[in-house]
């Protein structure tokens, strides 16, 4: 029997279209877009994933409610292989997520002052407890991890919750129970969570291996090979070369974000349903009724090669905070 393939992984509709300088010089008046760059004759047309159309499953809109729409950076969701880590990092990379690593330099350094008890490596398990454990700690402590919107304007995690579903009887000590209760089962009922694992585990290996092989490969070229952006073609080479697109392309999965769209169903009942291409999904809700939702995946720009000095640094820093040594207090931890 053949198995059913996975649906695509849910990307923002885009289109390229073509714009005048004059556009571009006004928009480029705006605060929030100075370098904006004037000079392109062509931009990328997007979709508001926050927003979602009208609904009209009774035929008619009587009282248009409204969409909420939550943001999530899940990070990496995999530990590195055990065979490429360095000896003295095996104890914690391998028993730790790097995203909880990572949190404990932002507390030594003052960047934050508690570490958030989230956990990627829970999210991603796929196991509807897990997730939820994930999202209950997201929502004690979002950070620039976990936003929450009404028709695209900012708010909390409650008052999102309020404008989705009204009041409920609250039944976890997690303010906004309720709308993360939705968030939990739109996730374990969609794919995303799980393709963008698939993606991030093209490389699990460990930066100082990946940035090793990057080092080799500049070493081994001359100064006119350097310039000229080529080496000579050998199995050894396009080894490297394959990790480090692998590498880049899994840097990009780690740091991607999801983007939920959800509004209350007006009227009727009916399944629970993921979305497809022409359709939103629909997850029902305990209390009675449903939600209609669109999920999309954004924030997946490449990563460029230039970054791999960077994340070196990074995880030494991290790794010195690990280990009970003092970071560098002007450390760059963004």
């Amino acid at each position: 029997m053949m198995s059913t393939p996975n649906p695509p992984l849910p990307l923002s509709q885009q289109h390229w279209v073509p714009v005048e300088p004059a556009f571009l010089v006004t928009l480029a008046q705006r605060p929030c877009l100075e370098r904006l760059d004037v000079d392109v004759r062509r931009v990328m047309l997007m979709r508001d994933s926050r927003l979602l159309p009208a609904d009209t499953s009774s035929g008619r809109d009587l009282r248009p409610r409204p969409t909420v729409s939550v943001e999530i950076k899940p990070k990496w969701g995999a530990l590195p292989h055990a065979h490429t880590v360095p000896p003295q990092h095996r104890a914690a990379k391998l028993g730790t997520s790097r995203y909880q690593l990572h949190q404990h330099l932002k507390a030594a350094t003052g960047a934050i002052e508690v570490p958030s008890e989230y956990d990627p490596l829970d999210l991603f398990s796929g196991e509807a407890g897990r997730v939820w454990t994930a999202l209950q700690a997201l929502g004690r402590s979002p950070q620039n991890n976990f936003l929450t919107a009404v028709d695209g304007k900012p708010g909390g995690l409650h008052s999102a919750s309020l404008a989705l579903l009204g009041p409920c009887r609250a039944v976890h000590d997690t303010p906004g129970a309720a709308l993360l209760t939705v968030v939990r089962d739109v996730l374990v009922q969609e794919d995303a969570l799980a393709q963008i694992l698939d993606v991030q585990r093209l490389c699990s290996t460990d930066i100082h291996a990946v940035h090793a092989q990057y080092q080799a490969l500049l070493d081994a070229a001359s100064p006119e090979v350097r310039e000229q952006g080529t080496l000579p073609p050998t199995p050894a080479l396009e080894a490297a070369l394959s990790l480090l697109r692998d590498y880049l392309t899994s840097c990009t999965a780690r740091d991607c974000a999801l983007l939920l769209a959800l509004r209350r169903e007006s009227s009727g009942g009916g399944p629970m349903r993921p979305q497809t291409a022409e359709a939103p999904g629909r997850v029902t809700l305990h209390s009675g009724g449903a939600v209609f939702y669109r999920l999309t995946v954004i924030d997946l720009d490449r990563k460029p090669v230039s970054k791999l000095a960077r994340h070196l640094a990074l995880d030494a820093e991290i790794m010195r905070v690990a280990g009970g040594i003092e970071p560098a207090a002007d450390h760059d931890l963004e």
